[in-house]
């Protein structure tokens, strides 16, 4: 395995290109990289809802960074471009052919059958993105988003690798609380399954609060609902203070809410089969099956030691940065 302490020529270039949405998962696919070894540099556009413009000023915008990431490919032959969000989703294929023969680059797609409305994921920008003049790398972090992939015909082009993690900071996580809370956080979607916390709602035990905080919730018996948005500051605190974190998708890729939670030493909740299994393992009495409900996988998160979830972060975190390191290390010498 690549040492930690040994600065590799290999440079990063990142491309966070949803500057308020996943300012957190670049801080952290950073620290993952620079532990691995890598020099890492971060430019940084704002999604639409929180910048000047609109969605072609963010196209613009985005174009401008991969020309810069074309200079800089020109002075050095190991560099790698990380895009953290494919703007035109499949089509930006296409557009990263501004770069040339020489960089390496690498959309990391999130949602390859978006859950919300985007362009760039329909049949016929497949089609036109296949036969891109330079063939192009496509990341992916769970097994369905894999499968979602393949079957769009980019099986050539896609690695699985695994989520990047912070390490817990004990120091900004307390958890003493009387009753016990368990939250959902983050916005409502069509997926979420309501029926599963209609069920919770009816079936939670004494001693437990449940509550729900973000945008467009329905109000659901048995929950204490706030609707609204919340703020980066307040998610901190949400997230600080919770007992258990229940992430109620029908269909989902991944959760970077699930990630945030284990990196205050909050465990989760979710249904198994899922990417969640990455996280907590096959087994984990924290994933919910047909079997097994919700609310007794609610009470071993309950009941899960602090020191359990430090063990499984610091774990997902070393496999994380080895994942990587091979990755961006075997990407670099294609």
């Amino acid at each position: 395995m690549h040492k930690p302490d040994q600065v590799s020529e290999h440079r990063i270039l990142v491309l966070n290109t949803l500057g308020g949405a996943l300012l957190h998962y670049t801080k952290a696919l950073r620290d993952n990289l620079e532990g691995a070894g890598y020099e890492v540099s971060i430019a940084t556009i704002y999604e639409p809802s929180q910048a000047t413009g609109g969605r072609l000023t963010w196209i613009l915008r985005y174009a401008r960074m991969l020309l810069s990431a074309r200079r800089m490919a020109k002075n050095d032959k190991k560099n790698t471009v990380l895009v953290t969000w494919p703007v035109l989703g499949y089509l930006d294929i296409l557009l990263g052919a501004v770069l040339g023969r020489r960089a390496v680059i690498e959309f990391i797609v999130h949602d390859p059958e978006p859950l919300v409305s985007a362009i760039g994921y329909d049949r016929r920008s497949q089609f036109l993105s296949r036969r891109a003049p330079f063939k192009r790398g496509l990341v992916v972090h769970s097994d369905a988003a894999l499968a979602d992939v393949v079957k769009h015909g980019f099986e050539n082009m896609v690695t699985k690798l695994p989520h990047p993690i912070l390490p817990i900071d004990y120091a900004q996580s307390t958890r003493a609380n009387d009753p016990k809370i368990v939250r959902v956080l983050g916005q409502f979607k069509p997926d979420r399954d309501v029926t599963a916390l209609e069920e919770i709602g009816k079936s939670i035990g004494p001693g437990v609060s449940l509550e729900i905080r973000g945008r467009r919730w329905p109000q659901i018996a048995g929950w204490h609902v706030i609707e609204g948005f919340v703020e980066e500051t307040e998610l901190q605190d949400l997230l600080r203070t919770s007992d258990a974190v229940v992430v109620p998708y029908k269909r989902f890729y991944q959760s970077g809410i699930a990630i945030r939670s284990l990196e205050y030493g909050v465990p989760i909740v979710g249904p198994a089969d899922t990417s969640l299994e990455d996280l907590v393992g096959h087994e984990s009495p924290l994933l919910v099956s047909e079997t097994d409900g919700w609310t007794s996988a609610i009470a071993s998160a309950i009941q899960t030691d602090r020191d359990e979830v430090l063990m499984m972060v610091n774990k997902l975190r070393l496999e994380s940065r080895a994942a990587w390191h091979e990755f961006v290390d075997r990407a670099g010498h294609s």
